[in-house]
């Protein structure tokens, strides 16, 4: 009843958002915008979506066969595709990575690796995010108002190193696998001491996680960047630097539990941002909710194909079979 209740909470807020928005702006005006993009443009845009995708599935798989994970492709792409479609269909913008682990898990019988990889993918892309957004911060610090970004720049950064920290750092492992040995811990201690020591394998395999880091930063950058698309379709002339620099505060953001998967929450925050620097509601909201239609656009083509591939992965036996 609790997790019923929550959900209703956050669709009301993801609804509410939207209510309050609209009626800031000339809703006119709004569609008006959107109806005359160019088409052209908004083609690339879904190019560089689609290429994000890819670049994502890259770093999970890389990550399954440097644990061992084997499963047939069209097995792991239904897998990603599914997590895809769930990230942005259930209550929690994390969501899909539960369903993409379980998925796995069903089939291949190694839950901790599986797990492991999942958290890894997550980890290795909020790094990469990281280094986007210092970069972009350092190269256009004066572009932005200081006052909005320094302070999520700082908990950004003190947020990434504390993670850091407790899975790689010796010290601080040691100290979290004796909070976790004890008692009143139980199997739920004993379980995450397990899937902290296959995270922990990846410390002394470098290789994997600088290419994981570059593929990386390679999709924080295209994310941004296919918005950044869609704004030019719509007539805007903004420095990219902007996109680089606001869109990873907005996602870290977007994170938090208040909104059905970010909707409306993030929209509003992408108005509230760009308008920091004078760009008009209409157009913001604009270029937020086309992005919002090419990313349900693939979430949606990939839940069509989890669902087509569901005969498929229930003839195969699991590995351990």
């Amino acid at each position: 009843m609790k997790k019923i209740l929550f959900f209703i909470l956050r669709l009301c807020v993801s609804i509410g958002m939207f209510v309050f928005l609209f009626k800031q702006i000339d809703s006119e005006a709004l569609f008006l915008n959107m109806q005359t993009a160019d088409k052209m443009i908004l083609a690339w845009a879904f190019l560089v979506y689609l290429l994000n995708l890819v670049l994502g599935f890259c770093r999970w798989n890389m990550l399954l066969e440097t644990l061992g994970v084997s499963a047939a492709l069209k097995r792991r792409i239904a897998s990603f595709a599914g997590g895809n479609f769930f990230n942005y269909f259930l209550p929690s913008t994390v969501g899909g990575d539960l369903v993409r682990g379980l998925d796995l898990c069903v089939y291949t019988k190694k839950t901790k690796e599986v797990a492991a990889t999942v958290l890894l993918d997550r980890l290795s892309g909020y790094i990469g995010l990281e280094i986007v957004f210092l970069t972009a911060l350092f190269l256009g610090w004066r572009l932005v108002p200081m006052k909005v970004v320094l302070p999520a720049a700082g908990l950004m950064t003190l947020l990434l190193v504390s993670l850091l920290l407790v899975l790689f750092n010796n010290f601080f492992y040691s100290k979290l696998n004796r909070f976790l040995s004890l008692p009143v811990m139980g199997r739920f201690g004993a379980a995450l001491r397990s899937l902290h020591e296959e995270i922990h394998i990846f410390k002394n395999n470098k290789k994997t996680i600088l290419r994981n880091i570059f593929l990386s930063v390679l999709i924080q950058i295209a994310s941004p960047f296919g918005l950044y698309i869609v704004a030019l379709s719509l007539g805007l002339k903004v420095s990219f630097l902007y996109f680089l620099i606001f869109f990873p505060i907005i996602g870290v953001i977007t994170l938090l539990p208040i909104s059905l998967g970010g909707l409306g929450f993030k929209d509003w925050l992408t108005v509230s941002f760009f308008a920091t620097i004078g760009i008009p509601k209409n157009l913001s909201l604009a270029f937020s909710l086309i992005g919002l239609f090419i990313v349900f656009t693939y979430a949606c083509l990939g839940g069509l194909f989890y669902v087509f591939a569901l005969h498929y992965r229930r003839q195969q036996r699991p590995a351990s079979s």
